[in-house]
């Protein structure tokens, strides 16, 4: 441990490498401030008040504190704050004007992050009810709980993270940006800590307490402990067994999904999106599938003729057999353009045929017919090609009409069932509603058969009367 003296003194060096004069750092020094932890005590805004107390109280005795050193004094705090969450020492020697610097423009990045949070608004994960949905449900929880920022001056997610200490190599990382940085650098102990901690326990608990994982997590109610609940129910959801299971059900929809054509309720976008997400489950839980492996899965199911010069085209180009999402993209943007192109074709057609009148069955669109002057749907059989070639409205309306004309069928079917049986006219126009009764059998029963049967119904060949006299 320093020397309270020496450690002042080094303190004083310090601020002299950011700027101050010697008496300025020597009445900053008076006002208390002795070591990089007593920065801690106050505010940022604070230190800005001090400064100005300071210079109002020793006019005449050559303190002057500029805005930049005031500005890297600040930083001087923030880089003592840093350091802490970090788990390492802050001490006045490892301190420089270039740490001072850096830890300034990480606070302009700080603050740029907290205003881009606070103007957008998370999207809230619903209350997990199932825990088989746990996939799907952590990734909107990750989303969501990353969007918080609390006493650690970092994402909030920093306390569910794999890692329980921070060592030198996880430091010795290049990352990408400042996030990354400080959710993996950020100790899991000090007041930081134990703040953050039940913040997180409080927002956890929320989404938890009304489902099945409420009996995996409720014994850390008592300590609020954020990070105990949240890997206790992420051991439950993501062990052994429950990752086999995740494993099993990824694989399944993988096979399931196929593409045959667009549909309503199942696009080209529907297809890819089912296969990133069976892809993002079986990642979670450490089943990583080879980008080949991906592409071949993918373009194996696609059946939509359409489309199949371009599963063909994706099969020869090495760098789409490599990447899933470039094979994803350049089909997803043939599939659309493939659509278009065929509703454009079926706008002309339309417009043709109501602006020349045609669409008989011999010279009319594809699908339709006219009866007496009026478009109907034609109810034949088409082959695949044909039926393929027809735009979604076109195979729509003859599905329609199919529909409606087996319905008619039917009906007038049943009538004429029951006219036969009661004797009745169906109704349809065809029969005579006022016809007499049969007349009774002849009494001749004879008269039926031979040649009587063949004399124009009279009985003899003269036309009269089988019975006359």
């Amino acid at each position: 441990m320093q020397d309270s003296d020496e450690e002042s003194e080094e303190f004083t060096e310090a601020l002299v490498y950011i700027g101050f004069n010697r008496v300025s750092a020597k009445a900053i020094v008076a006002q208390g401030f002795t070591s990089p932890l007593t920065l801690l005590t106050v505010s940022e805004d604070s230190l800005s008040e001090m400064t100005r107390q300071v210079a109002r109280n020793n006019p005449r005795q050559g303190v002057n504190f500029p805005f930049v050193s005031v500005n890297l004094l600040k930083g001087f705090r923030h880089w003592t704050a840093s350091q802490i969450r970090c788990g390492l020492d802050a001490n006045s020697e490892d301190f420089s004007r270039a740490k001072a610097e850096e830890a300034v423009d990480r606070m302009q990045e700080e603050k740029k992050l907290l205003d881009g949070m606070d103007a957008m608004t998370p999207r809230k994960p619903e209350v997990l009810k199932n825990l088989s949905l746990w996939v799907k449900w952590w990734e909107s929880w990750d989303n969501y709980i990353h969007h918080f920022r609390a006493e650690a001056r970092c994402p909030l997610s920093y306390l569910h993270g794999a890692h329980t200490a921070v060592t030198n190599e996880v430091r010795d990382v290049e990352y990408e940006d400042l996030d990354d940085h400080l959710v993996n650098n950020t100790v899991l102990e000090g007041q930081h800590f134990a703040i953050d901690n039940k913040r997180y326990y409080a927002e956890f608990k929320s989404y938890i307490s009304d489902g099945p994982g409420w009996t995996f997590i409720k014994h850390f109610d008592a300590k609020k402990d954020g990070r105990g609940a949240v890997l206790a129910l992420r051991k439950q959801c993501e062990g052994e067994s429950a990752n086999m299971t995740i494993k099993a059900k990824a694989y399944a929809k993988l096979g399931a999904s196929q593409f045959t054509g667009h549909r309503r309720n199942w696009t080209f976008q529907h297809y890819v999106q089912a296969h990133q997400e069976a892809h993002a489950e079986l990642e979670l839980v450490g089943e990583a599938v080879p980008e080949t492996k991906k592409v071949q899965d993918f373009l194996a199911n696609i059946k939509d003729p359409t489309l199949q010069m371009g599963v063909t085209h994706c099969f020869g180009e090495p760098e789409k057999l490599k990447s899933f999402e470039s094979c994803q993209q350049y089909l997803s943007t043939l599939a659309t353009t493939t659509r278009a192109y065929k509703d454009a074709g079926s706008a002309a057609r339309s417009v043709s045929s109501a602006s020349t009148g045609t669409g008989s069955k011999s010279s009319g669109g594809k699908g339709t017919k006219r009866k007496g002057g009026k478009k109907q749907t034609n109810t034949k059989g088409y082959s695949n090609e044909e039926w393929w070639a027809m735009s979604d409205s076109e195979r729509a309306a003859v599905v329609k009409a199919r529909k409606e004309a087996g319905g008619k069928g039917k009906k007038k079917a049943k009538k004429d069932r029951q006219a036969s049986v009661s004797g009745v006219d169906s109704g349809d126009g065809n029969g005579d509603g006022n016809a007499p009764a049969p007349a009774p059998a002849s009494a001749n029963a004879g008269d039926q058969f031979g040649r009587r049967a063949h004399s124009g119904g009279s009985g003899n060949r003269s036309g009269g009367n089988a019975n006359s006299d």
